[in-house]
């Protein structure tokens, strides 16, 4: 058993606004020396796209960009 916390932002793709506010945090984020990519983010197989990262308190976290009005296939 591990003490770690990892945590999941799922953002609706549908939502410019929302879609491009993200992708501007993820881009600050990859310039934050604070920071370890962990996962680039990128198109994924079930039609999101997914990055992975961790802080400097060492808490992992995931970036879901998905249509939130199409099925979850992990549903």
């Amino acid at each position: 058993m591990t003490n770690s916390t990892r945590l999941l932002l799922d953002i609706d793709s549908d939502d410019a606004q929302k879609s491009a506010t993200a992708q501007a945090l993820y881009d600050r984020l990859m310039r934050e020396p604070t920071i370890k990519i962990d996962m680039p983010l990128a198109d994924q197989g079930w039609g999101a796209k997914l990055g992975m990262f961790t802080d400097k308190y060492q808490i992992q976290w995931m970036l879901q960009l998905r249509s939130w009005s199409q099925p979850n296939p992990g549903a």
